[in-house]
């Protein structure tokens, strides 16, 4: 039979374990949501560049993972976005910028909730550790 300190002590670290899971979750979301805030930021400053360009006129136009095309173009200052579900709109790099902007802000808003979440996740990690040392101790003398 299990004492009520044994079985406070499994229920607490059950409980540590699936919140430190939820922790690594949460970082993993953090990461790709900072990679595309990143990525999303690359082609705002690739379209200005872009949009600053003469036709005909070379540029080096970034396409992911440090790699960089030489290209010139016909300027017609317009951009393919996908606003999603794979609806592709043809909009001016100045739609194109706001729009992503607009996206940027919502990444933002969310990385702050993520982080926001890991905060409260580690305090009551550290508060779970602490409670986990001391049903330890009592077990000892058990």
């Amino acid at each position: 039979m299990v004492n009520a300190v044994e079985k406070e002590f499994q229920e607490k670290y059950y409980e540590y374990e699936y919140l430190k899971q939820e922790l690594e979750n949460t970082d993993a979301q953090l990461r790709e949501m900072s990679n595309s805030f990143t990525s999303m930021q690359a082609v705002i400053n690739t379209l200005k560049a872009i949009e600053k360009t003469k036709d005909g006129e070379k540029i080096l136009i970034p396409i992911g993972e440090g790699v960089v095309i030489k290209a010139s173009f016909d300027k017609d200052d317009r951009a393919l976005v996908n606003i999603g579900n794979n609806i592709v709109l043809n909009k001016d790099f100045d739609e194109a910028v706001n729009f992503i902007n607009k996206r940027l802000d919502e990444v933002n808003e969310f990385i702050k909730r993520l982080n926001g979440n890991a905060e409260f996740l580690i305090q009551k990690l550290r508060s779970l550790e602490s409670e986990l040392m001391e049903l330890q101790k009592k077990r000892k003398w058990l």
